[in-house]
């Protein structure tokens, strides 16, 4: 969008429209008489603009609401069934792929294990075909799907014509451009960001967290990553690399020659690394990654000394870890998520007592340290949110989307 000096009627209008639109999805029932009111709008210019939208199937008219005098006005509701959108996430072990409304409820859910870093191409087809299943599934159901949101678990790298996975941790994805390869598939929208970023929106727009500007999301699993709200937007850095808490480090490195990856603190920390140091490799490539915190919980109750002991070192670690996210970035809130809800009530008070016996300042030992609540489909809902969040900011994402003929063709990978 141009600077409001260089706009034209066209841009004006847009503009109007958007705002008008979220206006809508807000307050979910509303009159045009309060819409003219809350944007400063005429009367004409509030009733062409709704005219578009009803069009659309967006909105619907209710019938007469309440008057203060003179005629009752017509009110207006927000289809929040109108359209789904797909939230995929594509994991380090496994695919999920979430069908939504517009209210970001949860229509239908689909999931495969998979080895994303290790099998590019293979995740590529699976994700197609849990996206086959979802478009049957609302097909059945009489919808479309308008949007496509991707969570991965790495940084986002532009390159080419496309956007995938970092392949400075995912080695085995240079040169596959996923959103390309996906919006060639797809004829819809396709938007793409880091699964911990997707987890911080999710509980900014879905939870009673709405009134944060400023959160923290920790997701701790096979990493460590974090997802930042700042001023209520996803915060991604010059290079969208902010919050990558996984590739810091605790200790000195023990030489200059070896692989970052080696020695960083998910090597130490993440959950598989701390699972082998118990021993457990076998037992932690058998369960889901968001369930392996229940392994760590009957570690430390089993009463053996050095899986105690090992199970205290990772909050340890972990602790100061998000005391250095702290004193960085001095949020309202922290939420984590990914194995740690399933630590159970010790242990989780056992790393927010470790976090603030680190903390120098009484404001930040006084910030909230919260569970997370969405578990292994938060991802995937902060996918789909994604695509809700663009739609809302740009009316003309539902005006194409709407006359798009949705398809899945058979994938021929060539990157």
């Amino acid at each position: 969008m141009r600077g409001f000096h260089g706009m034209d009627a066209s841009d004006m209008r847009l503009s109007n429209s958007n705002l008008v639109l979220k206006l809508l999805w807000q307050h979910q029932t509303v009159s045009r008489a309060d819409l003219a009111r809350l944007t400063g709008m005429s009367r004409p210019s509030i009733s062409a603009i709704v005219a578009e939208q009803l069009e659309l199937g967006l909105i619907s008219e209710l019938g007469p609401g309440e008057s203060n005098g003179g005629r009752r006005p017509v009110l207006l509701r927000f289809e929040d069934d109108a359209h789904l959108i797909a939230g995929l996430d594509l994991g380090a072990t496994h695919i999920g792929l979430m069908l939504t409304n517009l209210r970001g409820q949860e229509v239908d859910w689909f999931s495969v294990p998979a080895q994303t870093s290790e099998q590019p191409e293979q995740t590529v087809q699976e994700a197609l075909g849990l996206l086959r299943e979802g478009l049957s599934a609302a097909r059945k159901r009489g919808r479309k799907v308008i949007g496509l949101g991707i969570g991965v678990p790495t940084p986002i790298f532009r390159g080419g014509m496309g956007q995938t996975l970092h392949p400075a941790v995912y080695p085995r994805w240079v040169g596959l451009e996923l959103t390309r390869i996906l919006r060639d598939q797809v004829s819809i929208p396709v938007f793409m960001e880091n699964d911990a970023n997707l987890g911080a929106l999710s509980e900014l727009w879905w939870t009673e967290r709405q009134a944060r500007k400023h959160l923290l999301y920790l997701k701790v699993a096979s990493g460590l990553g974090a997802g930042l709200i700042i001023d209520g937007k996803i915060f991604g850095g010059a290079h969208g690399l902010a919050g990558e808490l996984g590739h810091t480090y605790l200790q000195r490195r023990s030489g200059q020659d070896r692989n970052p990856i080696d020695e960083n603190l998910n090597s130490q920390i993440g959950i598989n690394a701390v699972l082998e140091k118990l021993g457990w490799k076998a037992q932690s490539r058998n369960q889901k990654a968001l369930h392996r915190g229940t392994l760590l919980r009957e570690a430390y109750e089993s009463g053996d000394p050095t899986a105690r002991e090992t199970v205290r070192t990772f909050l340890h670690q972990l602790s100061l870890a998000i005391v250095n996210a702290l004193v960085s970035f001095d949020p309202e809130l922290v939420i984590v998520g990914g194995v740690i809800p399933d630590l159970g009530e010790e242990l989780v008070n056992l790393l927010r007592a470790e976090i603030a016996r680190h903390l120098v300042w009484p404001e930040l030992r006084s910030i909230p340290i919260e569970l997370s609540r969405f578990g292994e489909k938060q991802t995937a809902l902060g996918a789909a949110t994604l695509v809700l969040e663009r739609m809302l900011e740009d009316f003309e994402l539902f005006c194409d989307a709407r006359q798009q003929k949705l398809r899945v063709r058979e994938l021929q990978l060539s990157y």
